[in-house]
């Protein structure tokens, strides 16, 4: 019931800015958009790439941060309009698109990789380095640590649940993590990190995922961002 009110009250918003005229139209409220968007999105180009849109059809934004993985899961419980997901297959009564690929690079400080890598990426060094977490469902670096060692370790992990801070705490000697590439390129350019493992790379596929119900702004702002995103991600 909350999602069909939610709907009604969305049609409500568009068909006001298609007829001004329409009793009501001239409340001045303006059609809002809840969206569960990850971290690292929000930290490289979502914003970049929905500002213009969101300002030229007074749009509000409504976003809700967490991790790729499991932003789907919002969708699920009907919390949000549309999601930045991981998850390829839609959701029954949604639809799925791909917006493109996500790099990260394994990086830390170069103070850091002395102290823990200077005889290579071993796995008894895997399993003594810290590494950082953006929160507890976080699992790049254990993915990235498996697929490095062919093993299954569990390294000690902080746990940092900010793009500015989750950076910092590579830039500071504090841990290793999987960073987006264009987030740190100036980084590691500066010296400021260095790789973990010099050339790796672990790309994730992002996908837009929205309600199947044809909304004209809605539909609009899918295909803004599916054309956006060809200019930020791989």
């Amino acid at each position: 019931m909350c999602r069909h009110t939610e709907r009604v009250q969305l049609l409500e918003a568009e068909l006001g800015g298609h007829m001004p005229a329409l009793p009501g139209a001239q409340s001045g409220r303006r059609a809002k958009l809840r969206i569960a968007v990850n971290d690292d999105s929000m930290s490289t180009w979502f914003i970049d790439a929905a500002a213009d849109f969101c300002i030229e059809r007074e749009l509000l934004l409504d976003v809700v941060v967490d991790d790729q993985d499991h932003t789907a899961q919002r969708i699920r419980e009907g919390d949000v309009q549309g999601a930045i997901t991981t998850q390829a297959e839609p959701v029954p009564g949604w639809r799925s698109m791909k917006l493109g690929r996500m790099r990260y690079r394994a990086v830390c400080s170069p103070a850091y990789f002395a102290r823990y890598f200077a005889d290579g990426l071993t796995r008894d060094a895997l399993r003594r380095a810290p590494c950082v977490n953006f929160n507890e469902k976080d699992e790049l670096q254990k993915r990235f640590i498996k697929r490095m060692s062919r093993a299954e370790i569990e390294p000690p992990a902080h746990v940092v649940p900010h793009g500015e801070g989750f950076v910092r705490a590579c830039t500071s000697g504090l841990a290793w993590g999987m960073c987006p590439q264009r987030l740190v390129a100036q980084h590691v350019e500066n010296g400021d990190l260095v790789e973990v493992s010099p050339g790796a790379r672990f790309d994730v596929d992002l996908y837009w995922q929205s309600w199947r119900l044809s909304i004209g702004w809605l539909d609009d702002f899918s295909a803004m961002l599916k054309h956006r995103a060809r200019s930020f991600l791989d």
